[in-house]
């Protein structure tokens, strides 16, 4: 079972508690909102394709502020996609997704990765967190 907290969006200009929604999610971990992989493909590739993917709700989440995670999304994204501040760390740890490469300078980060998430619950861990990957792991396996 996937505990949410503690889980924060950006609302109104104001950091809200949030919890990964019920039914199915996407959940999708990236080292760093404006970093240039994350940017220039990640985000920005799930946005594109959103509309491939009405059964599911698509979430991202980092290790960062809600204000980052929201302007990312403002900037790259799409507005069905919900990207989500860990900013302690704390999820992305429970989920051993935490890569302490920056540790000793900046803090924890997490992994890049992806989940299918249904009702609060894991179903799969995918091998490749890029839209492509995902898109044909579930059109494949009608998940």
């Amino acid at each position: 079972m996937i505990n949410s907290s503690p889980l924060y969006k950006n609302i109104n200009g104001k950091p809200q508690s949030y919890n990964i929604p019920s039914g199915n999610v996407i959940l999708i971990g990236i080292p760093a909102a404006f970093s240039p992989t994350c940017t220039d493909k990640h985000l920005p590739e799930f946005a594109a394709n959103i509309d491939k993917l009405t059964e599911h709700k698509v979430v991202f989440i980092s290790v960062e502020t809600p204000y980052t995670m929201s302007a990312w999304n403002e900037q790259y994204g799409h507005s069905d996609i919900d990207c989500v501040a860990d900013p302690l760390g704390i999820f992305c740890e429970t989920l051993s997704e935490i890569a302490g490469t920056w540790e000793d300078i900046m803090g924890k980060t997490c992994k890049r990765f992806a989940y299918l998430i249904k009702d609060n619950i894991v179903i799969k861990k995918f091998n490749d967190p890029w839209f492509t990957d995902i898109y044909e792991d579930i059109t494949n396996e009608n998940i």
